[in-house]
């Protein structure tokens, strides 16, 4: 029998999962976030004063922080991927320097960083240097996939790059390196948001707004055809049964839901919800409530994570959530149909430019708006 005890505290975790969570963390830097299950409670970024590389935040908006190994949470770095897999009790997150994620040129030391903490003692258990001696330009490390056996695929938002980082390695390798993953615009960002689906990875270009895959054995690079709708600077993505669900920041944040027919190659944009909140830059699902976390600029203390409702935006379908989440990487099952929707490739030498179109173009207006007032912090 439940007593009044319990039935009040369901109730309490009941209205905490299912409404917006405000929080306040003098060091906040949202730019991505992840649920776990044994801690009952979202990891996000931190910043550096004093030197924290996460902070956990509880559905009631406690804020304690976490892994404070100088290597992860120098002054100048700031948490941006983070990855959650409960099952092995570990944290996956990258780390950059601010400088060079906002355009600025190497002048040596850690460009960014790839870690691996224990999720019971916060300790880091990997690091991996990415800045490849410096001798491969800058290097922005953004976001991260596992693969669930033993890689690790990071996307260099200044560099236009796919790394990949082994568990135990010291030393990163360059997957792929692609035009159409640049920054463009006249923005520093360029690839950005990345899923694995087993044989190919799906990435994001916030500056373009092109949609990308990636396949494994031979390494082309494909712009995913979206039919119906573009996405507009396309940020933080999360794979959810044969959805894909996409935060966009500019001009408003919103949430976009893709599905696909055949492996990628084309995709629908068949729903959306809209936030409340500047700067969305991440998604993820608590339950069947999908939460969106913001980056704002400048950066402020205060935040929320705030709930979002997606609707379709189709006439004769509407959309699903109701498969089950995991806080491992999901994988998707791919279709075998053809299609004959021709689709613009780069193998990793392509240097031709990508053709952009006006709306990319006002999208890089609106970053550079908020690239200026984050100069203006340093």
């Amino acid at each position: 029998m439940m007593t009044p005890f319990l039935f009040a505290a369901l109730f309490a975790v009941m209205v905490y999962a299912q409404g917006n969570i405000n929080y306040n963390n003098p060091n906040n830097f949202a730019e991505s976030f992840a649920y776990s299950t044994t801690l009952q409670a979202f990891l996000t970024g931190a910043g550096s004063n004093p030197p924290n590389a996460l902070a956990q935040v509880g559905v009631d908006g406690t804020v304690t922080l976490r892994v404070t190994d100088p290597r992860t949470s120098a002054e100048d770095l700031s948490t941006l991927g983070i990855k959650v897999n409960d099952s092995s009790s570990e944290i996956y997150f990258v780390v950059a320097n601010r400088t060079i994620a906002f355009g600025g040129n190497p002048t040596g030391g850690v460009q960014s960083v790839f870690a691996i903490a224990n999720l019971n003692t916060f300790e880091i258990t990997q690091y991996t240097d990415l800045s490849m001696g410096n001798t491969n330009g800058r290097v922005s490390a953004n976001d991260l996939v596992y693969d669930g056996v033993d890689s690790f695929y990071i996307t260099d938002a200044a560099g236009g790059r796919i790394l990949k980082v082994v568990r135990g390695g010291s030393e990163p390798s360059v997957v792929v390196s692609s035009s159409l993953l640049l920054p463009a615009n006249g923005t520093p960002f360029g690839v950005d948001g990345i899923i694995f689906m087993q044989t190919y990875l799906l990435v994001n270009n916030i500056a373009t707004g092109g949609l990308f895959k990636i396949v494994l054995s031979s390494l082309v690079v494909s712009e995913v055809i979206l039919q119906n709708r573009n996405l507009s600077s396309p940020d933080g993505m999360i794979l959810r049964g044969s959805e894909v669900y996409v935060a966009q920041n500019l001009p408003v944040s919103k949430v976009a839901v893709l599905t696909s027919s055949d492996a990628w190659a084309t995709a629908i944009y068949s729903a959306e919800g809209i936030s409340q909140f500047a700067s969305g830059s991440a998604v993820t699902f608590l339950g069947s409530t999908l939460y969106m976390s913001h980056a704002p600029f400048p950066f402020v203390g205060s935040s929320t994570f705030d709930v979002v409702n997606v609707t379709s935006i189709l006439q004769t379908t509407s959309s699903s959530s109701s498969v089950t989440s995991t806080s491992s990487t999901s994988s998707a099952t791919s279709s075998t149909s053809s299609s004959s929707s021709s689709s613009r490739t780069s193998s990793t030498t392509t240097s031709g430019a990508h053709t952009l179109a006006s709306s990319h173009a006002l999208v890089g207006a609106y970053i550079l708006v908020g690239i200026t007032a984050i100069n203006a912090l340093f």
